[in-house]
């Protein structure tokens, strides 16, 4: 699921999420669907998987999803789940980070690519055997 802490910030609403066919766009052009499910909201739809096997977004990668207002996010991938990376780019990032007055806010969360909805499936996951 998308982190609990990110949603509590507001970026994405309870009136997006709402709405009959909720959309973040990634880089202008992916249209990935949103799926409120109680508490957790996922990206979903046909789109997802085709993002992630373009992106070549791996099960072990780890991406750091930036907001961009307006239900536009970015992203960035870390391969194998690379933390030294992951937090040299988070303190980069926010030492350069808007201001709170700023008409369209950012703001960044690392998220696993792993999602599994409630029912235990993992939306665009191939069975491995470990």
């Amino acid at each position: 699921p998308i982190p609990p802490e990110f949603l509590q910030r507001g970026y994405i609403s309870e009136e997006d999420l709402n709405r009959p066919r909720p959309i973040a766009t990634f880089l202008t052009s992916w249209h990935i669907e949103l799926k409120k499910d109680g508490p957790n909201v996922f990206f979903t739809g046909s789109e997802w998987p085709k993002f992630l096997a373009y992106f070549e977004i791996a099960e072990t990668d780890v991406l750091l999803i930036k907001y961009q207002g307006c239900m536009n996010f970015s992203f960035e991938t870390f391969q194998n789940g690379n933390n030294e990376d992951i937090e040299e780019k988070i303190s980069s990032s926010q030492q350069s980070e808007q201001s709170p007055a700023a008409q369209c806010q950012e703001d960044e969360h690392v998220s696993t690519r792993r999602r599994t909805h409630s029912n235990g499936i993992t939306p665009g996951a191939q069975s491995q055997e470990e």
